[in-house]
């Protein structure tokens, strides 16, 4: 039954998959503790712009690659801060009666964030539950959308400069199983997404106009899978969708080291046992 049951949890994590918030459902490390994570994730998702000058193209296919640092600090036993940089390789396209823009390749982008993590209850079978958000700004200044028309001969081409910003609250519940050193764990998240671009033609730059988008079916599901190899190695599996076919699904990993940066100080020594004083026996005095 144990073997079905993490064969379960290992599918949901194939089959469910992630955006944003790396090991969002993760239980809090501890107070004094300190996990950097190298991660990489893969997400695809849909977003939709109601711009005018874009003639019609509303929907947008978005793909992303993430590689980044985060680190997890313990402020608390049951909260903690999460910080994050590294970057994100994005494409885009969208298509109207034939027509379609598409970017030029994977533009490349910096991001960072920064979000606060908590565990709000834990029982002693070692089920736990918590939330969290987290917010995240990627931005680039090396970027290109090309256009074309119905027969796929390329009109124009415009340099774009885009700032994408995230704000994701969740709720999650999970299970530390035994001394497995395996903690499943499933939740609920919310993503707002601004993304604000600037594009410039490339043959008439006096030719320039904004865009805005926003991700469609913003609500999310996700299932993931904490692994703590040792006391000090940690592994983690995380996915999710939003149920919209291949608008909304992705998958991450990461690999992580703990710190105990605040060891809890040693127990004072017990104190020594008074001496025994033996009594002094007197010489009896004689009459």
């Amino acid at each position: 039954m144990v073997k079905r049951s993490l064969l379960l949890a290992l599918s949901l994590v194939l089959v469910f998959t992630l955006s944003t918030f790396a090991g969002e459902g993760s239980d809090t490390v501890g107070g004094g503790k300190l996990l950097p994570q190298l991660r990489y994730g893969y997400s695809a998702s849909d977003w939709d712009s109601v711009e005018y000058i874009l003639a019609g193209y509303r929907d947008w296919d978005v793909n992303t690659h993430s590689y980044y640092l985060q680190v997890n600090w313990g402020v608390l036993e049951n909260v903690e801060l999460v910080g994050l940089v590294g970057g994100q390789s994005l494409a885009m396209d969208s298509h109207r009666l034939g027509a379609r823009f598409e970017s030029d390749g994977w533009a490349p982008m910096f991001m960072w964030g920064l979000g606060v993590k908590a565990t709000f209850f834990r029982a002693d079978n070692g089920l736990y539950v918590g939330g969290g958000a987290l917010f995240t700004h990627s931005f680039s200044r090396d970027f290109e959308i090309d256009q074309y028309n119905a027969a796929g001969v390329r009109v124009a081409s415009y340099d774009v400069y885009m700032d994408i910003y995230r704000l994701t609250p969740e709720l999650h519940v999970g299970w530390h199983i035994g001394d497995t050193g395996l903690t499943p764990y499933i939740g609920v998240d919310y993503t707002w997404l601004r993304a604000s671009s600037d594009w410039v033609d490339k043959a008439n730059p006096a030719f320039a106009f904004d865009a805005s988008f926003h991700l469609d079916d913003p609500v999310y599901m996700f299932v993931g899978l904490d692994h703590q190899v040792t006391d000090r190695l940690y592994l983690n599996f995380e996915g999710r969708t939003n149920f919209s076919g291949s608008d909304g699904w992705g998958i991450e990993g990461g690999i992580g080291y703990m710190f105990d940066i605040c060891p809890k100080p040693a127990p004072a020594p017990a104190p020594e046992p008074a001496p025994v004083i033996e009594p002094k026996l007197e010489p009896m005095t004689k009459n």
